[in-house]
């Protein structure tokens, strides 16, 4: 299944803010697909559009996401793409299932960002935040943001508010400034 986690981060379900969870591979075969690989950041919200897309509807000036049919779409040029997980009550087999591995946590809601230069900037409900630099750490084993706090980071947080609160092309905007500095 993808996205799920098989022990990674001591973790058996999905919804993580880690790579094997929020890089999932996508395989599309169609006469407007170009063969081969791309690398752009995408996510579930993109599926809507791309669909109406190759239905041949117009796309609708409300939706947050952006149809990926056609390579030069510059649109897709995202520098960085929102995450997010509402939590909710695990089912009792989840349960079973992390206990198992001695992770019995289960995942609270959280909201962040993943750029396209690699940095994961994660908020959970609670306060905490985890960062990771994929570039020096692609298994994210080292959380740059162990003792810190959101006013640590503020301009990533500023960026998970405006991701939080957007709305059709304000998400764009809000995904496709540079970044900068924590």
């Amino acid at each position: 299944d993808n996205g799920f986690l098989l022990g990674e981060h001591r973790r058996v379900r999905k919804n993580a803010p880690y790579e094997e969870s929020l890089r999932t591979s996508m395989r599309a075969v169609g006469p407007d697909f170009t063969p081969g690989e791309d690398e752009r950041l995408i996510g579930n919200l993109d599926l809507a559009p791309t669909l109406a897309a190759i239905a041949g509807a117009p796309p609708r000036d409300d939706w947050d996401g952006r149809s990926f049919l056609g390579r030069a779409d510059p649109r897709l040029e995202r520098e960085l793409i929102g995450i997010e997980s509402f939590g909710g009550p695990a089912e009792n087999e989840e349960r079973e299932e992390s206990q198992l591995l001695g992770a019995d946590q289960l995942y609270p809601p959280y909201q962040g960002f993943r750029s396209k230069d690699g940095i994961v900037y994660v908020e959970y409900e609670g306060g905490e935040v985890e960062l990771y630099d994929l570039q020096a750490d692609p298994y994210q084993l080292e959380n740059l943001a162990v003792g810190k706090a959101l006013t640590d980071f503020p301009t990533y947080h500023a960026r998970v508010e405006r991701l939080r609160t957007c709305h059709a092309q304000g998400c764009w905007m809000s995904e496709d400034e540079p970044l900068g500095g924590g």
